[in-house]
């Protein structure tokens, strides 16, 4: 139950997100966007890490951590570097609605990723699921 409620809440803290953003980038380009809204990410989270954390930051040296660490480094220039430029020039660019609805589809792109290399599987659900979220990028692109 309580992975529901954090589920919801990060989609109205997401959903609020575009629409600050794209008022932001009407001033900004989308690289300084992303510099500000990720040093003061960066900031934040440092701090409430450092406040909450018992162990502090000594899990950066712990065994076996470098392999995480690496894949979250990778992780995160991919997504919050790459993509997030991406996702502020469609921003920038176009309707905020449009640009969220086609950059949502990203659970495909994860979907096909996890088959090939995590080897989850293949479900009537998770079909009729990826059929859903193409219908609806269908929809929401079309003229009408």
């Amino acid at each position: 139950m309580k992975s529901y409620l954090f589920s919801i809440l990060a989609a109205l803290f997401w959903g609020m997100a575009p629409v600050l953003e794209k008022m932001g980038l009407s001033r900004i380009p989308p690289l300084a966007g992303i510099f500000v809204r990720s040093i003061v990410s960066a900031f934040l989270c440092a701090v409430i890490f450092s406040t909450f954390y018992k162990d502090g930051w000594g899990w950066v040296f712990s065994e076996g951590s470098g392999k995480g660490i690496l894949l979250l480094v990778i992780s995160g220039i991919s997504s919050a570097l790459i993509g997030q430029f991406f996702y502020f020039s469609a921003l920038k660019m176009g309707e905020a609605s449009v640009a969220v609805g086609i950059a949502s589809t990203y659970p495909l792109v994860a979907f096909f990723l996890s088959l090939i290399f995590l080897g989850e599987s293949l479900t009537l659900y998770k079909v009729f699921g990826i059929l859903l979220i193409v219908s609806g990028i269908i929809i929401l692109t079309s003229k009408g």
